[in-house]
């Protein structure tokens, strides 16, 4: 059984040049972080600057 206090999720896809994808994984696994979490981290920053922050206090 699982707990019901699990916010939803969803799964967002993006394309880009496959060379900037490499790059990020490359850079991102030199520096032990995880390419969701780097990405989560700016969309809530980017969400947080541009409009729907409250969304999250």
């Amino acid at each position: 059984m699982t707990g019901g206090n699990q916010p939803k999720q969803t799964v967002l896809t993006v394309r880009m040049d496959s060379n900037l994808a490499e790059q990020f994984k490359k850079i991102s696994k030199e520096n032990n972080r995880n390419q969701s979490q780097l990405v989560r981290d700016w969309v809530l920053s980017y969400v947080k600057k541009n409009g729907q922050g409250d969304l999250f206090k």
